[in-house]
């Protein structure tokens, strides 16, 4: 009987020992939670890898529904280390980041030091998580996002400039560059503003993070316009849609896409994932930033 347990035994062993050593390919392994949803952990990833002094970086993105996948390469010291990272949702308001780390150039030094000695290479591993972690917890206090719901977007009028080279990241720097013409517009017009401007989406690809978009002010329908630089008028149609409220700066309104695309597919509305965003506070005010107010619509297909 004995004999027949340290078989058991050893057998395990072996069999975890060839899992360890042949088939787990990273060598160690980190995750966390967050409240974020997986396109918004990407973004204010991104934001953190555009000021980061990374000497050797590849990097590669394989994107699901509700799910993040890339990696990324860091040279440190005698190591050449891949970081592979996953943002996936768990539920409706938590996400887990997964990063597994492998040193390539000490792959089987690694293998034996690392469940025994807390080396370089698992400071190095376990301070990237920390940083990642702190980045997104502080994110986590600059906006605020409601529950979607199903509602009408206004319609309006609108005198607009057309934006066909921005991204996601400079979405606003964009908007405030293009303000002036309008700005100019009301100026030939002797027009004053009487209501909030806004910013409908016209193509939007997540994986290149490009954008094109119409960014509007509301304008009384007529035909005798003194057209300055290149306005265009449009006409934004009453319709069904999925509304979601933000509460935060408008440059990272595109948080809350997110929830609302994840709220489609959960409940398997078809929609146009083409934001309308319409901002009711004045930049320049003063105010908070966690109470300036973004709704975002993006159209229920019928």
């Amino acid at each position: 009987m004995k004999k027949r347990i340290l078989y058991i035994i050893a057998l395990g062993a072996i069999a975890l020992l060839s899992w360890y050593f042949f088939l787990r390919s990273y060598h160690y392994s980190v995750s966390f939670k967050t409240k974020h949803t997986p396109g918004a952990i990407y973004l204010e990833f991104q934001n953190g890898r555009n000021n980061s002094k990374v000497q050797n970086e590849e990097f590669l993105i394989d994107r699901y529904p509700t799910a993040i996948r890339f990696s990324e390469i860091y040279e440190n010291n005698d190591s050449l280390i891949e970081i592979n990272w996953e943002f996936e949702r768990v539920n409706e308001s938590i996400s887990r980041v997964s990063a597994k780390f492998t040193d390539h150039n000490n792959y089987w030094k690694q293998k034996m030091i690392v469940p025994f000695v807390k080396n370089d290479f698992v400071r190095f591993s376990i301070s990237k998580a920390k940083e990642q972690l702190g980045i997104l917890t502080k994110h986590q206090k600059q906006y605020k996002i409601s529950k979607v719901t199903e509602a009408q977007i206004p319609e309006r009028y609108c005198a607009c400039t057309s934006v066909k080279d921005a991204t996601m990241q400079t979405k606003a720097n964009k908007m405030m560059f293009y303000n002036k013409t309008l700005v100019d517009f009301f100026r030939a017009n002797d027009f004053k503003i009487k209501d909030f401007p806004l910013l409908d989406v016209t193509h939007w690809d997540f994986a290149t993070e490009a954008l094109n978009f119409d960014f509007c002010f509301p304008v009384p329908k007529q035909e005798n316009y003194k057209n300055i630089g290149d306005i265009v008028f449009k006409t934004i149609p009453a319709q069904k849609a999925l509304k979601i409220t933000f509460n935060g700066n408008y440059i990272i309104s595109d948080r809350s896409w997110f929830s609302i695309v994840e709220y489609a597919a959960k409940e398997g509305i078809e929609i146009s994932p083409l934001p309308i965003e319409f901002y009711f506070n004045d930049p320049h005010s003063g105010e908070n930033e966690i109470n300036w107010v973004t709704e975002v619509y993006m159209p229920i297909l019928e």
